[in-house]
């Protein structure tokens, strides 16, 4: 590497630019207005999506979901009429460490999502926070650095609080934040222990508690539109502890900042942000339900409950296991295969007649609909389009009457790329700014049907933040400007600007950019950006041999958990 530059790349999962500029004011956040001011803060749309499943691997590849092939947690196959669980082994795409190694550098990635499996790479990497367990031996690279860690850190705190999805008491509200703070404590002290024990040009770690916190209580910030407060239960200064919890993460942020020394470049970056307002992308499935798109196959009801001695004791048992933490029950009770069957493709795929559908939704969005497609022909499937469009595009939002959807993309208007196949037919983008629980549209021969949160197909996720289009960039160092008017950036521009920092060429075929408007001039004279052929797609891509049915169980059931399955 020419220079000796390195940068460090803080994940905040789901933050977004009003809560950074809220708590700024406040004065919340100095270390992170600190690092504003002598650099650059700017607001960095999302993918096409907005999805942790295509975002991060967007940042990390500097491509769009259509050249790295992940576009969400669930991804369903056509030809097969079946679904799978992305994790790393599905990425078709270089991404920054794999530069950094082959230039002769090392990198440390820390709870980046969408990297497990890990795999060799040039330094050392720990899994994401969707490991099925830090006990799994592909939880590290190196293979020997997960039973040092877990020597050092224990084996909790490494995934996604599942059993607090809905903080409906004081004292789960309490015991929320304690587990989300010491997730993110959990993360800074593996970006010391990575200072402490290798010398890397590259440190990728992210703090995914903030997305979790946020879906559950966004509205404790920012009051929606519609001014509904769902969270009156939680004490008078709720506010003031879910506050705390990000001045934990500024002051951390500046801990970490004083051990830096002056050739270290820092990226603070979020895949997207999160909002109160719900824009309605549940009501999706509904309403293609109504509108005769997707036809309806109700789930099989559930056995009835025997009473004779074994039922009764595994009752018992089940509700004394409930009480146990969640992190300490998936390390001891490993779902079946039934179960996860019962809990992925039944209420996935079971639930469509497919007799009757010609467009259907799997899963709800981030804020954005999916419309898959079951029509071929050329011409009915653009009489389809048209027909879904005008209907989506002319629902209106029953608590204000306007129109809720702004626009239906196809595929190829929103990616673009080999993989392109694995993104719906159409995506259907929802106003951000209006909070809504009920639709009301046409049918084509003109019947006015309305859907809310409990019509048929509903997913009845219990957030109460959702996904908003645009995240956060703050950068600042030796090799940043300080830029004080208002800047936008894509978050495929991450990668090809933190390898510009570095001193790596800049593969060419990626869609992001180097940021050069937030570059130092002088080192942009000095060290024009230079290009390199583009990155090798991973010789493992696709190879999916080590995720077995277990790890698949584990994971299904925590993206239950967390509402995007």
């Amino acid at each position: 590497m020419p220079n000796d530059q390195r940068v460090l790349i803080i994940g905040l999962d789901g933050v977004p630019p009003w809560l950074i500029e809220m708590l700024a004011g406040e004065r919340a956040l100095p270390h992170l207005a600190a690092l504003s001011k002598r650099g650059v803060f700017a607001s960095m749309r999302s993918t096409a999506n907005t999805l942790t499943a295509s975002a991060w691997p967007s940042m990390f590849t500097g491509q769009n979901p259509g050249r790295h092939g992940m576009f969400n947690f669930v991804q369903y196959v056509p030809a097969r009429r079946d679904i799978f669980i992305t994790n790393a082994l599905h990425r078709q795409a270089g991404a920054l460490w794999d530069l950094v190694g082959e230039s002769g550098g090392q990198s440390a990635i820390l709870r980046v999502p969408m990297t497990f499996p890990t795999r060799p790479m040039a330094g050392m990497m720990v899994g994401d926070h969707l490991t099925p367990s830090p006990r799994h031996p592909e939880f590290t690279w190196p293979r020997e650095l997960r039973p040092r860690l877990t020597k050092r850190f224990g084996l909790l705190g490494w995934g996604v609080k599942a059993d607090l999805a809905s903080p409906d008491s004081p004292g789960r509200f309490r015991q929320l934040l304690r587990d989300l703070t010491g997730g993110v404590r959990l993360t800074f002290d593996v970006i010391d222990y990575a200072l402490d024990h290798g010398d890397f040009r590259h440190i990728f770690a992210v703090v995914s508690e903030t997305d979790t916190l946020l879906h559950r209580l966004a509205p404790l910030l920012r009051p929606s539109a519609a001014g509904d407060n769902p969270l009156t239960h939680l004490p008078p200064a709720a506010r003031d502890q879910v506050v705390q919890f990000f001045r934990t993460i500024d002051e951390r942020v500046g801990r970490l900042l004083q051990r830096l020394d002056d050739s270290w470049n820092v990226i603070i970056a979020s895949d997207h942000g999160i909002g109160p307002d719900d824009p309605g992308d549940q009501l999706l499935r509904p309403l293609l339900i109504a509108l005769g798109y997707q036809g309806w196959r109700e789930p099989a009801p559930a056995p009835a409950q025997k009473s004779d001695p074994v039922s009764l004791l595994r009752r018992a048992k089940s509700a004394v296991a409930a009480r146990i933490p969640w992190q300490i029950r998936r390390l001891i009770d490993p779902i079946s295969e039934q179960r996860r069957e019962q809990g992925a493709r039944e209420n996935v795929l079971d639930v469509i007649d497919w007799d009757t559908t010609r467009a259907f939704s799997i899963v709800s969005g981030g804020g954005v609909g999916e419309i898959w497609l079951t029509v071929d022909d050329p011409t009915e499937r653009e009489a389809l389009i048209a027909e879904l469009t005008a209907a989506l595009t002319s629902a209106v939002n029953t608590r204000t009457g306007a129109p809720q959807v702004q626009r239906v993309l196809r595929r190829e208007e929103a990616v673009a790329g080999p993989h392109s196949n694995h993104i719906p037919d159409l995506l259907v983008y929802l106003r951000e700014d209006q909070h809504c629980t009920e639709l009301r549209s046409r049918t084509s021969d003109g019947r006015e049907v309305t859907v809310n949160h409990s019509s048929t197909g509903n997913w009845d996720l219990p957030f109460i933040g959702h996904h908003t289009r645009d995240g956060i960039f703050i950068a600042a160092g030796p090799g940043v400007r300080s830029v004080e008017d208002p800047m936008h950036c894509d978050i495929t521009d991450v990668m090809p600007t933190a390898a510009y920092l570095m001193g790596c060429p800049v593969p060419d075929g990626l869609d992001g950019r180097v940021l050069t408007e937030i570059i130092d001039p002088a080192m942009l004279q000095r060290t024009p950006p230079q290009s390199r052929e583009p990155l090798a797609p991973p010789e493992w891509a696709a190879d999916g041999s080590s995720y077995s049915d277990e790890d698949r169980a584990q994971v299904e059931k925590r993206l239950s958990d967390l509402g995007y399955l």
